[in-house]
């Protein structure tokens, strides 16, 4: 799903965001449900909403949304970030991974730092990242565009 995200983010013109998206797994069905609605806010709203309710209902799930990250107290301007909350059987509740991200209307689409991985809502550990990020990385390279997410990063 963040390669996806980040896929759509690449290509999108000036004021357009990524549209949130949940992609749904029970067994080997997979059902993609977008939220466009009026408003991004009322989209992530109804997406967040309805992962929530498929929460132990299917075998796992992926919710993608655009969104503004800043640091707790920070002065700085906030940045554009790609955020991906999963879910699957055996997690006792969700991962965020978040991506940050310049868009193709500030130059040239490009990934900035690295993916940040939120467990229990707090920054996981070094130890926890080294066993998530090899499964992202899979995730990552299982997208069609996904060769493309080094170059992203090296813009």
């Amino acid at each position: 799903m963040l390669s996806h995200a980040a896929w759509i983010a690449s290509d999108l013109p000036a004021g357009e965001l990524v549209c949130p998206i949940a992609v749904v797994e029970i067994g080997d069905s997979r059902e993609v449900i977008p939220f466009e609605v009026a408003t991004q806010e009322e989209a992530i709203r109804l997406g967040k909403q309805k992962v929530a309710e498929l929460t132990g209902a299917v075998d796992r799930w992926a919710f993608a949304r655009e969104g503004l990250w800043s640091l707790l107290g920070s002065d700085s301007p906030k940045l554009d970030v790609l955020s991906v909350t999963a879910w699957s059987n055996g997690l006792d509740e969700p991962l965020l991974l978040q991506q940050c991200f310049s868009p193709t209307a500030k130059g040239t689409f490009q990934l900035l730092d690295s993916i940040k991985i939120v467990v229990h809502g707090l920054t996981c550990s070094d130890e926890i990242k080294l066993r998530i990020m090899p499964i992202v990385f899979g995730g990552i390279n299982q997208h069609h565009e996904g060769e493309n997410w080094m170059r992203w990063q090296s813009n």
